[in-house]
């Protein structure tokens, strides 16, 4: 009896292995390459393989289309492949040149972030793809958006991910390109992605309440010496300890203006580190959708 429970047993174990290792090799990158090109006549030009989601089965995402002779991508596709499905998660993807993408992991999550460029201006955008529940799961999505990096590597600083973003808002007419910051930051969710991001929201506040700030005044007085055409717009104050400030500059003949900027840093007292900016209007939010707003507290 105890021979045919310990045979049992010995069937059980191998059985089990040979499960892991079927599974395994379905799931090897070069199994993963073939099972899409069976199934889709693509040109293949790049692979990144890894455990995103953690449960220990490898998936792949793969970028397909064309380059021509001065290494564009064009007719672009991203595709998400593991064992039980090819799935295609966005197509006309076009970048100026062809930019590879990168395996970004944030809190032990893994998630592809892909950067493309637009031919006319070089505009960067960006997509942010992971997966949860078996299935790719889009992330983020920012047309002419780039976030900051060092050393090719997405940086963070504080605990927070800087978004550099492109608008057309310099002027009233809605000419001239200006770049500005915007924040993000993570929070862990449950499945099916979790991590999500999320921007730092902002609030506007009165210029009462500004000025209750040490350094405001400072900072008042500073505006005002642009001139009398000088109007301030919004005062927008995040939890990340930010306040931008929105202003305009008149025209003489008054049938226009130009946008601009200055940011502060504040604490529970006062404001400092005044930066001038370089055109154009900071929003409240970029994506009011994944936003949180804070509440303002009165300088002690």
């Amino acid at each position: 009896m105890r021979k045919k429970i310990g045979l049992l047993g010995l069937i059980i174990g191998l059985l089990a292995v040979g499960l892991f290792i079927f599974f395994r090799l379905g799931s090897s990158e070069s199994a993963l390459v073939n099972k899409f090109q069976e199934k889709y006549n693509e040109i293949v030009l790049a692979v990144y393989y890894d455990d995103f989601d953690g449960n220990g089965t490898p998936e792949a995402f793969i970028l397909t289309g064309n380059k021509d002779e001065q290494g564009n991508w064009l007719n672009g596709k991203v595709w998400f492949v593991n064992k039980d499905q090819v799935t295609l998660v966005k197509d006309n993807f076009s970048s100026f040149p062809f930019i590879e993408a990168q395996i970004i992991e944030i809190n032990k999550v893994k998630i592809l972030g892909l950067e493309t460029s637009a031919a006319s201006d070089g505009l960067p955008s960006t997509y942010w793809y992971g997966v949860g529940g078996n299935k790719p799961v889009k992330m983020f999505e920012c047309e002419n958006g780039q976030f900051t990096q060092e050393n090719g590597q997405l940086s963070q600083e504080n605990g927070q991910f800087i978004l550099r973003y492109n608008a057309h808002d310099h002027y009233s007419d809605n000419r001239g390109n200006s770049w500005k910051d915007y924040y993000f930051y993570c929070i862990e969710v449950d499945e099916p992605r979790k991590i999500k991001l999320q921007e730092y929201g902002a609030i506007p506040i009165t210029l009462e309440q500004f000025l209750a700030f040490e350094g405001a005044q400072e900072v008042l007085f500073k505006l005002k010496s642009l001139g009398e055409n000088m109007i301030i717009t919004h005062i927008l104050y995040r939890e990340n300890k930010i306040i931008n400030i929105n202003y305009i500059l008149m025209n003489e003949n008054g049938n226009g203006y130009e946008q601009d900027y200055v940011t502060v840093n504040y604490d529970d007292q006062k404001v400092s580190n005044l930066v001038w900016g370089e055109g154009g209007k900071y929003e409240a939010a970029l994506f009011p959708g994944i936003a949180t707003y804070p509440v303002f507290k009165n300088p002690q």
